[in-house]
């Protein structure tokens, strides 16, 4: 059997050491959850990849345009921050999301940015909520009060995030 024991003569080299590794796993536990915590670059619709990247107001207008819908210009565009916790509409509104292969909880009391383009040859708004330049929302409505809000996508089929 074999032993092995070190003798330190300073506590603060103890302390100094205990700190320095417990603050070098709380770095790289950080690192490792925000990397786990990225939004997906592509969604896949009957084998078929759509871009969920949107870092400009060409790439909001192209992801439209992936699922049939002309911007006709940009209505409004702010930043949000989504709740820290779903309760009434909000559950509601992850619940629409979800059956758009999207969901919410992962993003709950994020900062995300909110864009509104009214639509060529319809009556309709489309809405986009992007983290970190990548959507992670969307819905269509008529902008009035209390209005319904409709998918943006229509899915019937197998659905991934990637």
């Amino acid at each position: 059997m074999f032993i092995y024991s070190i003798k330190v003569k300073n506590a603060k080299t103890i302390k100094f050491t205990l700190v320095a590794i417990i603050s070098l796993l709380v770095i790289c536990g950080i690192i490792l959850f925000s990397a786990l915590r990225t939004s997906p670059d592509t969604m896949t619709i009957d084998g078929k990849k759509y871009s969920l990247e949107v870092n400009s107001e060409d790439d909001c207008i192209k992801f439209l345009e992936q699922f049939g819908y002309i911007a006709d210009e940009l209505y409004d565009a702010r930043s949000i921050v989504l709740p820290p916790e779903f309760e009434g509409v909000y559950i509601d509104y992850n619940n629409l999301q979800k059956a758009q292969g999207f969901d919410l909880s992962s993003y709950l009391g994020e900062k995300a940015e909110q864009y509104t383009y009214s639509l060529k040859e319809s009556s309709d708004f489309a809405t986009i909520v992007a983290c970190n330049g990548k959507v992670v929302a969307a819905h269509l409505s008529s902008m009035l009060y209390a209005a319904p809000l409709y998918p943006l996508i229509n899915i019937d089929t197998e659905t991934s995030n990637e």
